[in-house]
């Protein structure tokens, strides 16, 4: 089998205007015929020229069998075998978009237009080839691409490829002047059904900081496969049957789905709704309170997570009827009433309890008992934490002003507390003024 045989640099120089030099090339023919028959000049230089022109010629012509500039890959054409197992091709098949089905036979063959005639040379090859599909490369085969094995597994999918189709086994890594090229897809699908799901994802509730996981149950053939989506976006690296996600905050809160997909088809899933809770927060506590008695108390609290948020008021660790507001409002309070309180604040997702306690302190009128010595008088009264008290005095009933004395010292608990006053001529009234913030 004869081949071209020329230089590249040369190759190209020619291919670029191949059909005027092969017309010029062949005029020299019946020049050539009878300088080789003529004895005086059949081994002369003129011959030598002679020979080579029309040799060139031929070679050209041959050259542009595939390579030319009119040969062009159209696409692919599908084969059977016949009962001799000879391929034949089916008619209207030429087609750019190839499809296959894994357990059936794959033989399709490239379809040239304009080969050319030197078609016993023919080079061919399919880069990237899909798995489970094989190509003869070698010189003299017809461009046939068939299962790697009688019959043999395909895998689903789409691939696109490029098609090659040449003269030379150069190939499409090298020159490109000896080939032609197009490209085609190839799509090779499972038998079967596509998947369907018999159990959809369903609602998942998780708190901030902690997982939840959706799942799906899906049947028909195998194998399947998944992709999770977050709203309609694919979630990466998520294709497994369940998704489990970790340290949820309230952005991944929303829409959740997945794709069943298998060789034949695929399956979308209803959405199921992922609810982010934030747990009970305190963000403003109670406060201590000092209030006279017969008055009125009144304890609030600011707090913060996912609505609605329910209170319940306590004292000293007891929860008290009916408080369940956001503020705390006692009564007329007497000594009783003294104590700590705190509140539950819960939701969804927990609870929390205000801390520390907020003391609640009940402040009565002193009462002034006066004694006397030798030396001073002596004045005692009941004083009690949360306020502030000063003995005051004026030598004349209502006559302002009243000097202070002295301010005694807050006590933590209520205290029978004894303030002094030296003697002295004529008459001295007193009072204790007491202060609550």
């Amino acid at each position: 089998m004869n081949r071209c045989r020329i230089p590249r640099a040369v190759l190209r120089t020619l291919l670029k205007t191949q059909p005027l030099v092969v017309a010029v090339l062949l005029q020299f023919a019946p020049l050539a015929k009878y300088v080789q028959s003529n004895p005086l000049l059949a081994h002369s230089p003129l011959a030598i020229v002679m020979q080579w022109a029309v040799g060139a010629a031929a070679i050209l012509g041959a050259c542009h069998a595939v390579s030319g500039a009119s040969a062009t890959i159209t696409g692919m054409e599908r084969y059977t075998n016949d009962i001799t197992g000879t391929p034949r091709v089916v008619a209207g098949t030429l087609t750019t978009n190839v499809l296959g089905t894994n357990g059936s036979q794959f033989l399709w063959r490239i379809k040239v237009a304009n080969p050319g005639s030197d078609t016993a040379s023919d080079y061919w090859n399919c880069v990237p080839l899909p798995p489970g599909l094989m190509i003869n490369t070698n010189l003299g085969q017809k461009g046939f691409i068939t299962n790697a094995t009688p019959g043999g597994a395909l895998i689903p999918g789409v691939y696109p490829v490029t098609l090659f189709a040449g003269n030379t086994a150069c190939g499409p890594s090298t020159d490109p002047t000896c080939f032609v090229s197009n490209k085609v897809t190839i799509t090779i699908v499972g038998t079967g059904s596509p998947p369907t799901i018999t159990a959809q994802p369903t609602n998942q509730t998780g708190v901030a900081g902690g997982s939840v996981t959706f799942g799906v149950t899906a049947t028909n053939a195998l194998p399947l496969f998944y992709q999770w989506r977050s709203n309609t976006t694919a979630l990466a690296n998520q294709t497994n049957q369940l998704l489990t996600l970790s340290n949820l905050t309230t952005n991944l809160a929303g829409p959740y789905s997945v794709i069943v997909s298998n060789s034949v088809g695929s399956t979308n899933s209803s959405n199921a709704t992922l609810t982010v809770l934030i747990p009970p927060s305190v963000t403003s506590p109670p406060t201590n309170l000092a209030v006279f008695a017969s008055g009125t108390a009144a304890f609030a609290v600011v707090a913060a997570g996912t609505q609605p948020l329910g209170y319940q008021w306590r004292k000293d660790g007891s929860a008290l009827s009916n408080q369940t507001a956001t503020n705390l409002t006692l009564n007329n309070v007497t000594s009783n009433d003294t104590g700590g309180y705190t509140v539950v604040v819960t939701n969804l997702a927990g609870g929390t309890t205000s801390a520390p306690p907020a003391t609640l302190s009940v402040v009565y009128q002193p009462v002034l008992i006066p004694w006397l010595s030798n030396v001073a008088i002596w004045m005692d009264f009941d004083q009690y934490p949360g306020a502030t008290y000063a003995l005051q005095q004026e030598g004349q009933l209502g006559q302002p002003p009243w000097l202070t004395l002295s301010n005694v010292p807050a006590v933590g608990a209520p205290t029978r507390t004894t303030v002094t006053d030296g003697l002295t001529n004529g008459a001295r009234f007193y009072l204790m003024k007491v202060s609550i913030p």
